[in-house]
């Protein structure tokens, strides 16, 4: 996972399956860890908070099942687990965006998480309205990727490998006019 500061093209923050997230403030020449402090450090996507770039949002578990997301508040100086239990866990994150008008309205595509019989199930699109801590599904199934559209932040688009609600259990990509609800 890449995020590059929208407020200064120096501070890169990348993230790996299994390392965390680590910082560069030379657009990125070298790299520091700044997550060894958390419980896991499988990293799914990253994303700066157009409107507010000290706030970054850091979804977790990649190739390895994690347990939620953390949330910098100093551009990915430092990073505290900011998730409740409305967030399945563990969890396989594949992107975070962010609204660009409101930092704390969070769109999380988390492909799939443990159930509680031990098995990996899919799991859904979830929003989250206050910041990242806590957040409502708001369609089942595998998502691989979301992308706000930058001239009107109402309209998501959402890739999925399968929805599993409804009578159309259709892939391919999905449309929200109403920011996610």
């Amino acid at each position: 996972a890449l995020a590059v500061s929208p407020a200064d093209a120096n501070i890169v923050l990348a993230g790996s399956a299994g390392g965390g997230v680590w910082r560069s403030t030379d657009g990125g020449v070298t790299y520091a860890p700044v997550s060894d402090d958390q419980i896991d450090l499988s990293v799914g996507a990253i994303a700066f908070a157009p409107s507010d770039p000290a706030i970054v949002y850091a979804a977790m578990g990649e190739e390895y099942v994690s347990s939620g997301v953390l949330k910098s508040t100093d551009a990915g100086q430092t990073w505290v687990r900011i998730n409740d239990s409305s967030l399945p866990a563990p969890g396989l994150a594949n992107d975070v965006e962010v609204d660009p008008r409101n930092p704390n309205r969070v769109y999380l595509a988390q492909y799939a998480g443990i159930a509680d019989d031990g098995v990996l199930r899919a799991s859904g699109f979830f929003l989250s309205t206050d910041g990242g801590r806590t957040w409502s599904r708001r369609l089942a199934g595998l998502p691989r990727d979301v992308a706000v559209d930058p001239g009107n932040p109402d309209v998501l688009y959402l890739a999925m490998s399968r929805v599993d609600e409804g009578n159309d259990r259709s892939t391919g990509v999905w449309k929200s006019t109403d920011a996610g609800q």
